[in-house]
């Protein structure tokens, strides 16, 4: 089972972006009794991870003005506009500067609210367990996050650019990646309708 606390593998949460499609922060629209972030942060503050990054970058005042942030380390990167791999990249170089001596990271998404404390630290158990230096959730066998990243593939996240996210990574060292099966594809909240079904789902009687 994962240790009680470690630092040997921190913890990022993506939250730069601009949501276009939704018109307004994404970040911020309600969740039960908090927000898509706010959900994010509190499952991810259950975890055994003990060192905690979130990465902003549009909106990123008015998100850190409305959202508690305790027990974060926030990253506000400068060149959000150019797309989530340049953010990956600025983080991931700022934790390993912060951190030498660390592991890995697992990167989760603000706005996957199903992701939960207990399945984040069933895949730090399975991480633990296996001989692969990545551990992806499957989606229809295809890699994705959350994921946990460690190594050399970690430093490798300093290099991406522009919108290149994790999945690319995954598609070149598939013989080094173990899946984390997941008994449902976790959703991605990018457009007004997919929020609203999901938040239906969860929350009206």
């Amino acid at each position: 089972m994962a240790s009680s606390k470690r630092s040997d593998i921190a913890l990022l949460i993506l939250a730069a972006g601009e949501s276009k499609r939704m018109g307004q922060a994404k970040q911020l629209l309600p969740w039960g009794e908090t927000t898509l972030l706010g959900q994010a942060l509190e499952q991810a503050l259950k975890t055994p991870i003990t060192r905690k990054y979130l990465l902003l970058g549009a909106r990123a005042e008015h998100i850190m003005q409305e959202v508690d942030l305790t027990g974060f380390i926030p990253l506000i990167n400068p060149d959000w506009e150019e797309g989530m791999g340049t953010g990956i990249a600025f983080a991931t170089r700022k934790m390993l500067n912060d951190l030498p001596d660390l592991k890995g990271v697992l990167i989760m998404l603000a706005d996957q609210p199903e992701v939960n404390s207990d399945l984040l630290t069933a895949m730090l158990d399975q991480f633990d367990a296996s001989e692969m230096p990545v551990l992806a959730c499957a989606y229809e066998k295809k890699a994705g996050v959350p994921a946990i990243i460690s190594g050399a593939h970690m430093k490798q996240l300093t290099s991406f650019q522009g919108d290149t996210g994790a999945r690319k990574l995954f598609k070149t060292i598939s013989d080094q990646l173990e899946l984390f099966e997941l008994n449902e594809s976790l959703q991605d909240i990018d457009d007004p309708e997919t929020y609203r079904r999901l938040h239906d789902s969860y929350f009206k009687p």
